[in-house]
């Protein structure tokens, strides 16, 4: 299921970025681009890393993502509840 809109990324892919050692939602997004565009994502990025036992707070304490030329109002497709 997509996660990102902007950057077109799965949550198999944030999975594998966190598998791989992305220990925030910034470091999720030098890995793959996810939370870079819009943000509407982030709140899924940090709950995926809650999830697999990371906390998923920000490295940047303003929370803000680098934008990447990405269309803004674009909403988050999340992943049902496991």
């Amino acid at each position: 299921m997509l996660v990102c809109l902007c950057h077109p990324t799965t949550d198999r892919d944030v999975d594998s970025c966190i598998q791989s050692g992305a220990r925030s939602v910034e470091a999720i997004g030098a890995m793959c681009g996810a939370g870079t565009g819009c943000g509407s994502c982030r709140d899924e990025l940090r709950e995926r890393l809650d999830r697999a036992g990371f906390g998923g707070e920000p490295d940047d304490p303003q929370g803000a993502a680098t934008p990447r030329g990405c269309a803004g109002g674009l909403v988050a497709l999340r992943s049902p509840p496991a």
